[in-house]
């Protein structure tokens, strides 16, 4: 009997809250972490935790102390000083906010 009692209060103490389910679930859920917002022509250079850049082909470069990186082909991509970096055409990607960088 005691049992029937101390679920019949917990249920009244969970409809009483008004708490739907859902509203529990958003609660306990960490908020999303958004992505800058990338124009779909953009090309991505993401920086993994091992220290390298993946490319958007899905090649593989490692970052120079300078932080730029030298190319598959050889040519260098430069850090230009102010969070960006500068592509052997000349072009300006700039920063992703997690080390990365999008490029136009």
């Amino acid at each position: 009997m005691k049992t029937l009692w101390l679920a019949i209060g917990l249920l009244s103490a969970l409809i009483s809250s008004g708490a739907s389910p859902q509203q529990a679930r958003d609660a306990a859920a960490p908020p999303d972490i958004k992505s800058p917002e990338v124009p779909p022509t953009a090309r991505r250079i993401v920086f993994d935790a091992s220290g390298m850049f993946i490319l958007p082909d899905g090649s593989t470069v490692a970052r120079e102390p300078s932080g730029g990186f030298t190319l598959p082909n050889g040519e260098k991509a430069a850090s230009d000083g102010g969070g960006g970096l500068i592509l052997p055409n000349g072009e300006r990607c700039g920063s992703d906010g997690a080390q990365g960088y999008i490029c136009p």
